[in-house]
């Protein structure tokens, strides 16, 4: 089966507009058994997710808001993507949509309109929430996105874009233990399931040793200092499933925890 995005800007016809499939033989009109805004939207690109048998479609237009819809039976869509609830203005016009193919949870979306400014959105199709990933020049358009790392095909160029990871440490003194989170930088969302290294020193002049390997679970992750105190720094490299998305490497501030003994 072969699924098309169609869509004419100069006119809001719906039968040249929305989702059709073609069986090898026929071509139906998906979107026109349906109520939802698919019916009338300028599609103007699809995306399949094998690993969790989904598809997305972003739309554009002047005459209504753009919209992000899915489907996993490829007949019935929904309009999964609420603008409003995202801080996405109404004067969406959605451009392009890629898959993360290392981790399926994240998706990313472009968007642009005439003498405004385009974006590129990342998304987590669990939470149904996103955050502006990139902010792009005035008329800059990102035609096109493909993930092998996001690479963008724009108006300007082809770019490749990189996040960064902000890891904290933050010190509690009473409990004397160490709370460890890991976020996106552009999107202040947790990154969980990564792996901290956490090192110790003693002296300001020493060097700093590994002590432990810790998994952020949850949004965080602890670490319990022992009597002898001593000065801390944690660690993360961006593993094989994470190197397309952000840059190799990120360390935090020092903490310090003084002896008891």
């Amino acid at each position: 089966q072969l699924l098309v995005g169609l869509g004419v800007e100069q006119t809001d016809s719906a039968a040249t507009r929305g989702i059709y499939l073609f069986n090898g033989s026929t071509w139906t009109h998906l979107s026109a058994a349906t109520t939802d805004a698919t019916y009338t939207a300028l599609i103007t690109d699809l995306v399949y997710d094998n690993d969790t048998n989904t598809m997305f479609a972003v739309s554009s237009g002047a005459d209504i808001d753009g919209e992000v819809f899915k489907t996993t039976d490829a007949g019935s869509w929904e309009n999964w993507l609420i603008m409003a609830a995202n801080d996405i203005s109404s004067g969406f016009w959605g451009q392009s949509i890629v898959v993360n193919t290392q981790n399926t949870d994240q998706i990313f979306v472009s968007t642009a309109r005439p003498a405004g400014t385009g974006y590129i959105y990342s998304c987590s199709v669990r939470a149904d929430t996103c955050e502006v990933y990139y902010q792009g020049l005035k008329d800059e358009i990102f035609n096109t996105m493909i993930f092998d790392g996001l690479v963008t095909g724009s108006n300007t160029g082809i770019y490749s874009y990189q996040s960064k990871a902000k890891l904290h440490l933050t010190k509690q003194t009473k409990q004397r233990r160490i709370v460890i989170e890991l976020t996106d930088k552009s999107t202040n969302q947790t990154l969980n399931n990564r792996t901290i290294r956490l090192y110790r020193k003693f002296k300001t002049a020493g060097t700093f040793k590994l002590i432990d390997r810790i998994k952020i679970k949850h949004g965080q992750a602890t670490y319990t200092v022992n009597a002898r105190g001593g000065i801390f720094q944690g660690r993360w490299r961006a593993s094989k499933d994470d190197v397309g998305v952000y840059a190799a490497q990120t360390t935090s501030k020092n903490v310090r925890f003084v002896s008891q003994l």
